[in-house]
């Protein structure tokens, strides 16, 4: 099926539900005002290049594919926005790795704003998702930007790279407002992100990774600073760029990274808890927008 331009709203249920064959949405399709998701994607492989989701009462875009169908939610080359949902704006409850071993998910090129939830939820509690976000300006979310989270017996895999994460949190949904390891996963790839001025803490670990690495990493190739350095800055009086929390230690290493200030501190910079936070060849040129 495709869907190219026009506008789908006000239906008792989905705007739109595919559990089969492929779905195009593009050409600036509008898909508003509907009962439950804007888009609810169970098995079918579906492709999101140039649309409008907004103000559905659910979910924008709800992800539960128990196959490895290929879903690939906006492109460079169109402009998709998925704004003022009641829920989350995305939310993957499963959507597997594929037979090559390659991520099934890709979030790329989308603006994700205003959702009354989370802007983009990997909840992994129907099944393992693998899944990459990218290139994405995820703002003014009333709960965290990205929150990543993984079910008992299950695996979530996930890239995360060049998001501009900024402005969420505005409900105090989470003590983590940028983005949030929830729960231990895999993460494969977190460069270039800049992640500022969310409501709590800026980036945060509660447990720690998959085996066998069981430690987190979010520098650049090498720990040291470059064009693939995050960016942690703007966090608010009593916050912090990263913190790790719970009972279990964990470990993050954050060499690498631009921070707020060109000398990281612990307590001012990041918080590692009862764990280990290693900040070792910092960007010597903090950020330089005013913030908020």
């Amino acid at each position: 099926m495709s869907v190219t331009g026009g506008v789908i709203a006000s239906n008792k249920l989905d705007g739109i539900f595919c559990s089969s064959g492929t779905l195009v949405v593009q050409g600036g399709a509008e898909v508003k005002s509907n009962t439950d998701a804007g888009l609810d994607l169970k098995g079918c492989t579906a492709t999101v290049a140039g649309a409008n989701i907004h103000d559905n009462t659910g979910d924008g875009v709800t992800i539960d594919s128990s196959n490895s169908a290929s879903i690939g939610l906006g492109t460079p080359a169109s402009t998709t926005t998925i704004a003022a949902n009641k829920k989350n704006g995305v939310v993957v409850h499963q959507s597997p790795p594929n037979g090559s071993d390659a991520n099934t998910v890709t979030v790329d090129t989308v603006a994700i704003s205003g959702n009354t939830g989370v802007g983009v939820f990997l909840a992994g509690d129907t099944g393992s998702i693998g899944a990459t976000i990218r290139n994405n300006t995820i703002s003014g979310n009333h709960d965290t930007g990205v929150l990543v989270d993984q079910g008992a017996g299950k695996t979530t895999r996930e890239a995360i790279q060049s998001n501009d994460v900024s402005g969420n949190n505005t409900a105090s949904g989470h003590s983590v407002g940028g983005v949030f390891f929830e729960t231990s996963s895999t993460l494969t790839s977190m460069v270039s992100n800049k992640i500022h001025s969310n409501g709590g803490d800026e980036l945060g670990f509660a447990a720690r990774s998959n085996a066998p690495v069981f430690d987190w990493s979010v520098a650049p190739a090498g720990g040291t600073c470059g064009a693939s350095s995050n960016t942690l800055s703007c966090y608010g009086t009593g916050n912090v760029g990263l913190r790790v929390l719970g009972v279990v230690p964990i470990t993050v290493d954050a060499d690498g990274t631009r921070w707020a200030s060109a000398t990281p501190a612990n307590g001012v910079d990041y918080s590692p808890g009862s764990g280990t936070v290693t900040a070792a060849s910092p960007c010597a040129d903090p950020p330089t927008a005013v913030c908020p």
